[in-house]
């Protein structure tokens, strides 16, 4: 363990620092702390193409809607999730009434091809997120929503995960303790793009912890998926437990949790993200502001059972004065990837976006991008070379959308659009989506040239079942 964390360890020390850190950076913080969408692995990229940038970005208004919309997809629409429930499902689990059709207003997205792809997303009539589908490119969709706890004074928000388009992984958090001690922790799967889920109970933490919050996926295909949940939080750790399967969801192994010593470095400061290599065994976990000046991720080499802390202060910061957010991580091979950092330096320019490249599982580089500061930013990539980055300004509305062909060596200001994204979801050919904010509604868009242009698709809608 590095000497500075085993240090932090200290009850007493990570207080104070804590603290202090907090008096100092709270106005940054409120501004910059977002949740974070689950990690998504996109299926494999071939031959991707991309147009070349605009050389004049310019800011844009929402786009007017598409005048013609794509024919619907040949294939049949799934029937409703089944009610059924699995041999080891609490009683106390129901399949939700479904939506009734018209307008819904997406929370996350997730495209696998032109047509097909994944949401969440509610209706006028709820506020609890449900699964959806659509095989139109957007337009309309269908609810899938596996089974889910009665709804009480506090509402579980699905965390989920989306592979193909055919498999999705969803987990209900509680947050009340009885409510995370008498109910059962699970996880449901479907191979069969909602038509089904499986059931599959989690084993149970080493010992009784105040929560069970599903924070964030890791999946590399339809059969081998990680999920790390919150336990507990306090003196600038997250108490998490991270489990695994690679049998496509059926049977679930825990690997590291608050009482693994293995795991010390893992605990320490909140999570962002995680991400794993293509072997299953190389993976990381970026990390939230805290009490160490430097950016800040964790690093297991053995598949999650041990993890190590890493820390870089990126260049033209103060060794010192370096509180860095580490976010959006992405692996294409063991100790191959980029994150994103976002970092606030008070003896410098206030907020400063820096993309860190590893190789070799060693920082190769730091890229500081030619950006304003920043109030959120969004890091995707797509394959090892082709990525986007959007960036919404500290001091104006919109969003500022970069691309990078070298594998984030550089960037390029592709365009300014005039609404604030809530979440992207691209294709390797330069086909994107973004769920649009102008402020008054949100609304879906859609790109077929990286970004250089975008079209405001028609309201998203609820089809019948």
């Amino acid at each position: 363990m590095n000497p500075r964390w085993k240090l932090l360890l200290s009850a007493g020390l990570l207080s104070l620092v804590g603290l202090a850190c907090w008096g100092l950076l709270t106005p940054w913080v409120q501004r910059t702390r977002q949740p974070t969408p689950a990690a998504q692995a996109p299926p494999t990229a071939a031959n991707p193409t991309t147009a070349a940038a605009s050389p004049t970005p310019h800011a844009t208004p929402m786009p007017a809607a598409a005048t013609t919309a794509p024919q619907p997809s040949p294939t049949s629409s799934p029937t409703p999730p089944s009610a059924a429930p699995a041999p080891d499902l609490p009683s106390a689990w129901y399949a939700p009434e479904p939506l009734e059709p018209g307008q819904v207003a997406l929370f996350t997205l997730h495209m696998v091809d032109e047509r097909r792809g994944w949401a969440t997303g509610v209706s006028p009539d709820t506020a609890v997120a449900r699964i959806l589908i659509t095989d139109d490119g957007g337009q309309t969709w269908q609810e899938v929503t596996p089974p889910r706890l009665p709804p009480s004074d506090w509402e579980p928000t699905p965390q989920v995960a989306f592979w193909d388009a055919d498999t999705a992984w969803v987990a209900y958090g509680f947050l009340p303790p009885e409510a995370a001690t008498e109910v059962p922790h699970g996880v449901w799967v479907t191979h069969d793009r909602g038509r089904t889920w499986q059931w599959a109970t989690l084993p149970a933490p080493e010992d009784a912890m105040p929560w069970f919050t599903p924070g964030f996926w890791a999946v590399l295909d339809a059969q081998q998926a990680w999920l790390l949940v919150l336990l507990d939080a306090g003196m600038s750790h997250q108490y998490t437990y991270l489990v695994h399967t690679q049998d496509g969801g059926r049977s679930w192994e825990r690997l590291a949790d608050p009482y693994s010593e293995a795991a010390t470095d893992l605990m320490l400061m909140g999570n962002t993200g995680m991400a794993f290599a293509p072997d299953g065994r190389y993976g990381w976990v970026t990390k939230e502001i805290g009490p160490i000046s430097a950016a800040v991720w964790a690093v297991t080499p053995d598949g999650g059972r041990s993890w190590q802390g890493r820390e870089l202060v990126p260049p033209g910061l103060s060794p010192d004065n370096a509180f860095c957010r580490t976010q959006d991580p992405h692996l294409w091979a063991a100790g191959q990837g980029a994150f994103l950092a976002r970092c606030y330096d008070p003896t410098a320019e206030g907020e400063r976006l820096f993309v860190v490249r590893v190789e070799k599982d060693q920082v190769a580089e730091t890229v500081a991008v030619d950006a304003p500061p920043a109030a959120e930013a969004q890091l995707s990539f797509v394959d090892p070379q082709e990525g986007y980055l959007a960036v919404q300004p500290s001091d104006e509305g919109g969003t500022l959308i970069f691309a990078t062909h070298d594998g984030g060596r550089s960037w390029q200001q592709v365009k300014t659009v005039a609404w604030q994204a809530r979440a992207f979801s691209w294709l390797p050919n330069g086909t994107g989506w973004a769920l649009a904010d102008n402020g008054q509604e949100i609304r879906l868009v859609r790109t077929a040239n990286g970004g250089q242009s975008w079209e405001m698709l028609p309201t998203p809608r609820l089809r019948e079942p």
